[in-house]
């Protein structure tokens, strides 16, 4: 945490309120991910000053879909109120949804609406997590981002898984494996080891079961280091390209 203070330190000078917004954004999920939620939320708070102020209207809107995420999921860590965690993931999306469709950022708006499907389908709301899925279904189709299109399709497993439809399940799940390997998320080929285990056991294949069970098993062994190394890397990467910046002529 002293180098993101570092670089903020340095950027205030130069009254850039998108990257301090950005910066706080990270600062803010940092302190999420080591459990410091009030710090957290502090920093998502003080995001919020500058990212207002961004002249660029979708970069604006950008950066408030990731403050209201970062407090979404603090809330939710927290285990706090469902109708606080769901009012700050619909204000994100509302957000993403102003971005205009040719923009960088309009990816974003794809992320909400999984984001707001995926938590409607643990509310059991099942024909809202569908409407949201449906209206985002084109422009997922026409991403160049598998990420995306892999997030979706865990979303549509989980849809189907929940509703008992586990054949269905299976093949966005299937999809969903298959799209990691172009990815190369080993997060996202855990969770659907997982999920896949437990559709399997819906369908009272125990063999298939034990099989997704174990490589989950595994690659939960593999990914520990790598959990506590990746909060740094942004970081790091920020105060790089500050440093380049703003080194004297």
């Amino acid at each position: 945490m002293k180098e993101i203070g570092y670089v903020k330190d340095r950027m205030v000078n130069f009254n850039n309120n998108g990257r301090l917004a950005q910066l706080l954004i990270i600062e803010g999920n940092s302190y999420t991910a080591l459990g410091f939620y009030e710090k957290g939320r502090t920093s998502f708070q003080a995001a919020k000053i500058y990212a207002v102020k961004i002249d660029d209207k979708d970069l604006r809107h950008s950066r408030l879909g990731m403050i209201y995420t970062g407090l979404a999921m603090i809330i939710e860590k927290e285990n706090g109120p469902k109708d606080s965690i769901l009012y700050y993931i619909k204000k994100a999306y509302d957000d993403f949804k102003q971005i205009n469709k040719t923009s960088k950022y309009y990816n974003g708006f794809l992320l909400a609406a999984t984001n707001l499907a995926s938590y409607y389908i643990d509310l059991k709301k099942y024909t809202l997590a569908a409407q949201y899925l449906n209206e985002i279904a084109l422009p997922v189709q026409q991403t160049k981002y598998a990420a995306i299109d892999l997030l979706v399709s865990i979303t549509w497993g989980d849809l189907y898984y929940n509703q008992g439809k586990f054949n269905t399940a299976l093949k966005f799940y299937n999809r969903g494996l298959a799209l990691t390997e172009i990815v190369k998320n080993e997060y996202q080929k855990k969770l659907l080891y997982k999920n896949l285990a437990n559709t399997y056991k819906g369908l009272k294949n125990i063999t298939q079961q034990n099989f997704y069970l174990e490589k989950f098993a595994k690659i939960s062994d593999s990914l520990l280091i790598v959990e506590k190394a990746a909060i740094h890397e942004p970081v790091d990467a920020l105060i790089k390209e500050q440093n380049q910046v703003h080194e004297p002529l």
